[in-house]
């Protein structure tokens, strides 16, 4: 089972569909973070295996500029979305903020 390939899929699919850039851009974000994960703990990609902490060690290894280090993130969220979707791990790596709590903080949204 490819998940990447999977993914790609999906993106494909999506209405409204998505650019090519888009897709190609994903693909390799995640395509490094797979080949990251392979080489550091040597064995194959595993997402049920993913957690926070290494998701934070790996954009902190990358030394990404901050736009790169958002982009990256971003692709890394849509696809463990996706694989919660698809039922393929039942956690959320990147849970939804809580914006009740800003707005509560600043109600004019002044800050």
């Amino acid at each position: 089972m490819n998940l990447l390939q999977r993914f790609v899929d999906f993106l494909l699919n999506q209405k409204p569909k998505r650019s090519w850039l888009t897709v190609k851009n994903y693909k390799a974000d995640i395509g490094q973070f797979i080949a990251w994960f392979e080489k550091e703990f040597n064995s194959p990609f595993d997402p049920t295996k993913v957690t926070l902490q290494m998701l934070q060690n790996y954009k902190k290894i990358r030394n990404l500029s901050e736009s790169s280090l958002e982009r990256h993130t971003s692709s890394l969220r849509r696809f463990f979305n996706f694989l919660k979707e698809q039922k393929i791990i039942n956690f959320d790596l990147f849970p939804a903020p809580d914006y009740q709590e800003k707005i509560e903080a600043d109600p004019w949204m002044i800050r």
